[in-house]
């Protein structure tokens, strides 16, 4: 599926570029289809495994190497399941919303979100075994799922795998990030998120005005 993509769009992209000359074309589309494959084929090889005693994200294709994330400073309560995947990334601070605890594709509209310790951290405790919490140093994490059904099932298995760890406030998971929330990208959507204030744009910091 994923070569049938690639190729496709490699064809037609190069048949307007060198105006139908068939080598020229038939060449182009075999390097573009090459490329794009790989590409789709890393983007398809992201994973979120939920664990006993954390999370494991990113990708599991060549050369790249996922990490774990723990429910340590996960905020339990700020689990919450979206419709508006962008918009979500639009309420956070420019550098936040480029950070690697944006895990989803530009043509996403459902995923799950929740505040929790930074990527940096992240991957520090999955090099060195060793949790140093930091609870002022949070970011929002956003994860792309494919449907309505997934999104729900992610939450359920968050909400259970919080429970487990005995995270404060995983009573209130379900109730808080079901049923998912269509974004408008206003302060509300910030407050349902649960984002600190210096994660959050200056649009939709506590106080500010709207327009």
């Amino acid at each position: 599926m994923i070569g049938t993509v690639a190729g496709v769009f490699a064809v037609l992209v190069a048949v307007v570029a060198f105006n139908g000359r068939v080598l020229a074309v038939v060449g182009f589309a075999l390097t573009m289809g090459l490329v794009l494959a790989v590409v789709l084929r890393l983007v398809a090889s992201e994973k979120l495994l939920v664990l006993e005693r954390g999370l494991v994200v990113g990708s599991f294709g060549p050369f790249m190497t996922p990490f774990a994330v723990p429910y340590a400073d996960v905020v339990a309560p700020s689990v919450a399941a979206i419709v508006g995947t962008q918009r979500a990334v639009t309420l956070l601070t420019a550098h936040q919303g480029a950070s690697a605890t944006n895990r989803t594709a530009l043509w996403s509209l459902r995923s799950v979100t929740f505040v929790g310790p930074t990527a940096e951290a992240s991957r520090t405790f999955t090099r060195t075994g060793t949790w140093r919490p930091q609870p002022g140093k949070q970011d929002l994490w956003v994860f792309s799922v494919r449907d309505a059904r997934r999104q729900e099932i992610l939450v359920h298995e968050l909400a259970a795998a919080l429970h487990r760890s005995g995270q404060p406030g995983a009573e209130l998971v379900l109730p808080h990030a079901l049923p998912a929330r269509r974004l408008r990208v206003g302060v509300a959507d910030a407050d349902h998120l649960r984002l600190p204030q210096e994660l959050r744009s200056t649009t939709v910091q506590v106080g500010a005005r709207v327009g």
